[in-house]
C-alpha cells in the first residue's frame, strides 16, 4: 500500500513538472534585462510579455526571420517560447546564433 501511494506521488510530481517544462523543450539562458517576447518573430509584432531579468526560458524550436542588431551583433534567428506564448530573438540568449540541438520550427 505504501509503495503504491509513493508511486502515485512521484507520478503526480512528474506530471506537474511536465506541465511547467514539457520534456521536448530546451532550457536556454536569457542574458539581458527587459527583453520583449513578441507574438511573431518580428520587432514590429505585438509584445506579449517582457522578461524583466536574466533567467531560464524553455525553447520549443527556432527559425530564421527578421534580423535583430544589438551591441554590434546581428542575428536573424528567433526562438519560440511556449510558456510565454511568443518569440524571442536569439541575440538575447546565451550561446551561438543558431542553437545546436534545438529543432527548426516548421
Amino acid at each position: 500500500m505504501a509503495a503504491r501511494t509513493a508511486q502515485r506521488a512521484v507520478t503526480g510530481d512528474v506530471a506537474r513538472r511536465n506541465v511547467v517544462h514539457p520534456p521536448p523543450d530546451t532550457p536556454e539562458q536569457v542574458w539581458a534585462t527587459s527583453v520583449n517576447v513578441r507574438a511573431t518573430p518580428s520587432t514590429s509584432a505585438r509584445i506579449v510579455t517582457v522578461i524583466p531579468a536574466p533567467t531560464t526560458v524553455y525553447v520549443k524550436c527556432q527559425k530564421h526571420a527578421e534580423s535583430v542588431a544589438y551591441g554590434g551583433i546581428t542575428n536573424d534567428a528567433w526562438s519560440c517560447l511556449p510558456q510565454q506564448q511568443g518569440w524571442i530573438s536569439n541575440i538575447f540568449l546565451k550561446g551561438p546564433a543558431w542553437m545546436p540541438g534545438v529543432p527548426e520550427c516548421p
